[in-house]
């Protein structure tokens, strides 16, 4: 799976706001973890990759829900209604995994695909949400 970062200019000004690097470098950090497990592993059935796919996704959750929790720290609550989309986030989330499935209806190799879809989409949303952190805090220097 290809590393995706988050823009340059968002990495531009994380490295001007001290404490930011933090964010950046814990997702980088996972993953790098993530990496590592996916390349020791060596139980190669499908229903031990979709548990490995399902822990992936639990970490980017952790990781978002820890994102959410220090923007709204930083955000009115005016404000933090009108960011929070995130319950759209969550159902679009699902449609996205549905929408990657191949044909493999019903099949380990169908709930491996949907999982991996998951955490990767939550991966995604993490860096976004890393962007939108780093925006809302040069904002209120």
């Amino acid at each position: 799976s290809e590393n995706r970062r988050i823009s340059s200019s968002a990495q531009v000004s994380a490295t001007k706001q001290p404490g930011n690097q933090d964010i950046l470098e814990r997702l980088e950090e996972l993953d790098r973890q993530i990496e590592k497990k996916r390349s020791t592993k060596q139980d190669t059935t499908a229903n031990s990759a979709k548990a490995v796919a399902e822990s992936e996704r639990k970490l980017w959750e952790n990781e978002l829900n820890q994102l959410l929790n220090g923007l709204r720290r930083h955000m009115s609550s005016d404000t933090w209604d009108a960011f929070m989309n995130q319950n759209e986030w969550i159902r679009s989330r699902e449609a996205m995994a549905v929408d990657a499935l191949s044909g493999n209806s019903g099949s380990a190799m169908q709930e491996l695909e949907y999982t991996r879809s998951l955490a990767e989409i939550t991966r995604d949303r993490a860096y976004e949400l890393a962007e939108e952190y780093y925006d809302l805090l040069s904002e209120t220097e």
